[in-house]
């Protein structure tokens, strides 16, 4: 540890004596190791960044390679050639898939403290937000019949995905259309015989033409979009469930294409 110190104080020194683009807001080396620190994370980011381009790339390059043995075996009318490349690319999307989802759990949690707040507030601030941006495009209507909407996680990030949730709506209906969102209370017994738990209940409707049904299962898994634009890698659901994951809720796509969204409600 004293060798530790010694030499990060020398590097401080070295650096004071012939300057640095990063400039020192107070003359001391605890700032200065406190830059070490910071830098030494930024590294690691980096480095874990580059192995998560590498291997998303592999899997990007086995795509596109058996996609153009796709059309050459189409053109042939080779079955069992064509056969062999969906299946192969089909392993590639899956494995990619894998790949996102790992990152995705070993990012770090949110810094921001976990705190009891009103869903309907931050449903209905995120509304303003979104109105503001895509009025008239995307009309949204509330429906609040909950008479409870106290939950406890990140109210920072719950914001962010009930964004991405209505910017789905918004790409999904075109020109114009309306999106619903609407809270019930749903009671859920308890199977070993408990007192019944009361969870809150959010629903999301689109007037879109609703999800294909070849991608109805895999929805909210990454590399999963209905978007011909090919910059919309299919991130946006993925993340949102990653939220929700992290506030014990759960979330699923029911026969209508409604999102449905269950919490656990704080004071019951």
């Amino acid at each position: 540890m004293q060798h530790k110190q010694s030499t990060e104080n020398a590097e401080y020194n070295d650096i004071k004596s012939h300057g640095t683009n990063m400039p020192l807001q107070h003359n001391s080396p605890e700032v200065f190791r406190e830059i070490l620190r910071c830098e030494e994370k930024i590294r690691g980011l980096t480095h874990f960044g580059r192995n998560l381009c590498h291997d998303i790339n592999n899997q990007l390059s086995v795509i596109m390679g058996f996609t153009m043995l796709l059309e050459s075996a189409f053109e042939e009318h080779d079955i069992e050639k064509f056969n062999s490349c969906v299946h192969s690319i089909e392993e590639a999307t899956i494995t990619g898939s894998k790949i996102t989802t790992r990152a995705f759990d070993m990012l770090p949690r949110s810094e921001h403290p976990a705190i009891d707040y009103h869903l309907h507030d931050v449903i209905r601030s995120t509304i303003d937000h979104v109105e503001a941006i895509f009025a008239p495009q995307l009309a949204i209507h509330v429906d609040f019949d909950a008479a409870q909407s106290k939950i406890r996680g990140d109210k920072f990030a719950m914001e962010m995905a009930f964004h991405s949730l209505l910017l789905n709506a918004w790409e999904a209906v075109g020109k114009q259309g309306i999106a619903t969102i609407a809270t019930t209370i749903e009671e859920v017994a308890n199977i070993l015989g408990g007192k019944v738990r009361k969870k809150l209940v959010v629903r999301i409707l689109d007037t879109g033409p609703g999800f294909l049904p070849t991608i109805r299962e895999s929805i909210f898994n990454p590399f999963v979009t209905t978007h011909p634009n090919i910059r919309h890698a299919g991130f946006g659901l993925a993340s949102v469930k990653a939220v929700l994951k992290s506030h014990h809720a759960d979330i699923m796509l029911e026969d209508d294409n409604t999102i449905k969204i269950r919490f656990d409600l704080v004071d019951q």
